[in-house]
């Protein structure tokens, strides 16, 4: 997974962790390598939190029900 800071796809955040700000628009590419050609990715939850705690009350949805 990538985040960009354009539609382009051409410059990536980095380094991670990345600073955005509210409302501010992310490109997101997500990929997986299989030799599956039936494979399909569905992104159904991106979030964020404050910290490393992936249960941290407080999280920034990106992406929900995708």
């Amino acid at each position: 997974m990538d985040i960009y800071k354009t539609s382009e796809y051409k410059a990536v955040f980095d380094p991670y962790p990345a600073k955005v700000y509210i409302n501010q628009p992310l490109y997101v590419q997500v990929k997986a390598e299989s030799r599956d050609s039936h494979l399909v990715l569905f992104a159904q939850k991106c979030f964020a939190t404050p910290s490393k705690d992936v249960d941290d009350k407080t999280s920034y949805t990106f992406i929900n029900k995708g």
